[in-house]
């Protein structure tokens, strides 16, 4: 027997992509400066991925294809939660806030430490977050005594504030809906909201400069041209940090959480690259 659906089926889709639609519309005119950072990041790092996939002859070696992999997935993440967020579906976009954090750890421990990028690749061996952390803040320290460590603990710090996003709870139900008055709710389609606009979108525009730090260390090696890459980077980091560093107050993000990880880990790009880092 085919299954005919209901009649109002099709009307309420109607209406939910147009009350989505509307939101979208709103939530774009609130966007400042911080949506120039994510997007100028999120074209940079399109572009570590682009290049060797369509390269003649393909990934052939495991540790680039291990990279690639994690770096499309994380690429995803975000897009996800940037659209969730314009959405107004502010608990949906924060769901992905702890993976995408976790990224660059794990992209930089399989660039730099062998044994890492081994057990990343054996998917039975599924290392954790504390090792892809340890492994890269090794790497880190051999540069700068002391950085690679201070990095690590702002990474577990910011892996703690946005670990509650992760889950099932009061905070990721109320991120999801308007209550305080003069904001517009909308019922299952998400909710008009300038202030969290600002503050899911300012932590995505973060992630995204964290993990183009990262592709500076990991990704460079797999480009034809990676002194072009590395000057259009470093001008969108270093514009891009200084935005947001400007912006945390207002952006309601926490400096010490949030940005004291992204020089330490732009430092070790430079440095290693200056050593010589994976080819």
């Amino acid at each position: 027997m085919e299954y005919s659906g209901l009649e109002q089926t099709a009307r309420w889709r109607t209406e939910l992509a147009a009350g989505t639609q509307e939101i979208v519309d709103a939530h774009s005119n609130m966007l400042g400066p911080v949506a120039t950072v994510f997007w100028d990041c999120m074209y940079l790092i399109c572009f570590c991925l682009r290049e060797p996939l369509y390269r003649a002859g393909g990934l052939t070696d495991s540790v680039d294809r291990a990279k690639v992999s994690l770096l499309t997935h994380t690429f995803h993440l975000l897009l996800t939660s940037w659209d969730a967020a314009l959405q107004g579906r502010f608990g949906a976009a924060a769901n992905n806030a702890r993976s995408v954090s976790e990224a660059p750890a794990y992209l930089v421990a399989i660039h730099l430490d062998p044994d890492f990028a081994e057990k990343w690749i054996n998917l039975r061996a599924a290392p954790t977050v504390w090792e892809a952390r340890s492994a890269a803040a090794n790497a880190m320290n051999r540069i700068r005594p002391g950085q690679g460590d201070a990095w690590r603990t702002s990474q577990e710090q910011f892996h703690r504030q946005v670990q509650v996003y992760s889950h099932i709870n009061a905070t990721t139900a109320l991120a999801s809906v308007g209550w305080q008055p003069g904001k517009v709710a909308v019922g299952f389609g998400g909710a008009v909201d300038r202030e969290k606009l600002d503050a899911f979108t300012g932590l995505f525009a973060n992630a995204a400069l964290v993990l183009l730090a990262a592709c500076g260390t990991a990704m460079l090696n797999m480009l034809l041209k990676p002194e072009h890459w590395d000057t259009k980077a470093k001008r969108v980091f270093a514009e891009g940090n200084a935005l947001i560093q400007a912006k945390a107050f207002e952006l309601k993000i926490r400096k010490r959480d949030l940005l004291e990880q992204i020089p330490a880990l732009k430092e070790a790009s430079d440095g290693l690259r200056k050593r010589g880092s994976r080819k």
